[in-house]
């Protein structure tokens, strides 16, 4: 199930998926519909929840601190989850 949603949204073969994506994941195997909430989209003027206690930094702060990008494929779990959204399995909120 994990390397299936890495294959998601991992354009490197090697980055570890976000938890709020592997969240969005597991909970799509178990509901008829998934509202997505505070998920970053790499939309620069968006707030974003990053962990409970940073609720309303913008995307930029997020995406720009240090060391995580080597971990992480930010574009590519943006991507899956703008993916789903269109294609209407899960929506997107505010």
């Amino acid at each position: 199930f994990y390397e299936a949603i890495r294959r998601q949204t991992d354009s490197r073969k090697q980055a570890i998926p976000l938890s709020g994506v592997v969240a969005v994941a597991v909970a799509l195997r178990s509901c008829a519909s998934v509202d997505v909430y505070g998920l970053s989209t790499m939309d620069r003027t968006q707030r974003s929840c990053f962990y409970y206690w940073q609720c309303g930094q913008s995307d930029g702060t997020y995406h720009t601190r240090p060391g995580d990008a080597q971990f992480h494929d930010f574009k590519g779990n943006a991507r899956a989850l703008l993916r789903w959204n269109a294609s209407g399995i899960i929506r997107l909120r505010a």
